[in-house]
């Protein structure tokens, strides 16, 4: 009876402390996926948002009918070119829209 009892805690010790550490691997793993998925989604409403702006859609503007309270905030050149996330209205502009001034929405 005591080599089953000693066989059985060795086992449960063992089971116990790769329960414990594949959980925290797949704690961090889920987590970081998680932050990009966010990250990625935040992105996409941040870029849709801007264009919509761009294009002069007024509900945006004023908020009327929309769920983002939003405000753009023009930023210089020197700023917009040394930020290679911020993009000049001027290159969305050849594309078709644009105001003319230098708007970024993710650098404040």
């Amino acid at each position: 009876m005591r080599l089953i009892s000693r066989i059985m805690l060795n086992t449960t010790v063992v089971l116990a402390v790769g329960l414990s550490v594949w959980s925290v691997v797949f704690y961090y793993v889920m987590k970081d996926r998680l932050v990009r998925e966010t990250d990625a989604a935040l992105m996409q409403v941040a870029e849709a948002l801007m264009q919509r702006y761009l294009a002069g859609e007024e509900s945006l503007i004023n908020g009327e009918g929309s769920v983002y309270t939003i405000r753009f905030i023009p930023v210089p050149d020197e700023y917009a070119r040394s930020h290679k996330s911020c993009r000049s209205a001027s290159k969305t502009r050849k594309q078709g829209a644009g105001t003319g001034d230098r708007r970024c929405g993710r650098c404040r």
